[in-house]
């Protein structure tokens, strides 16, 4: 299976965009070129989904993200679609 995962800091959940934003990301989507100095724009189109997330991390908490990969797409407004995030692995 293919690996299909990258971690960062949540700075941004946006509810009308339908949007979460991290920076200094790793894995996939900044090996795959999705992201703009680091920062990824992810889609995530539950509003409930999306409000789950901003309750369960707070603004600064280090998240992982399942997303679909598609190289070379930078993601600067939700364009990479979040399958499933969590915490970091302990």
């Amino acid at each position: 299976m293919q690996e299909k995962t990258s971690s960062g800091w949540l700075v941004e959940v946006d509810l009308e965009a339908g949007t979460f934003t991290l920076r200094d990301v790793e894995g996939c989507a900044k090996a795959d070129g999705n992201d703009v100095d680091g920062v990824v724009v992810f889609g995530l189109s539950d509003r409930r989904d999306l409000e789950k997330l901003r309750a369960e991390f707070p603004l600064g908490s280090q998240i992982v993200v399942e997303h679909e990969r598609v190289e070379g797409l930078v993601s600067d407004a939700g364009q990479l679609k979040c399958l499933n995030y969590r915490g970091p692995e302990t």
